[in-house]
């Protein structure tokens, strides 16, 4: 059985997508875009590590730790 979408089937967790948004449908990734925007679909967020931390959120992923995303970032 799939999603509404038709894109993924239900019970599977995504963990990880290798294509671009040209790979998507339009109405597709507008449809996700607008509920990211709306506050109804939420990417979740376990850490966020400045750059200089780069290992230390490669760890944390490697040994499968984290509960959501995690986001490096410069400038911190």
């Amino acid at each position: 059985m799939t999603t509404r979408s038709g894109y993924l089937p239900q019970g599977v967790r995504l963990s990880a997508y290798g294509g671009g948004a040209e790979d998507l449908p339009q109405h597709a990734l507008q449809e996700y875009l607008d509920a990211v925007a709306a506050g109804v679909a939420v990417v979740p967020i376990d850490t966020t590590f400045a750059f200089e931390e780069l290992p230390k959120a490669h760890e944390k992923m490697a040994a499968g730790h984290a509960a959501g995303k995690l986001v490096v970032v410069t400038g911190m």
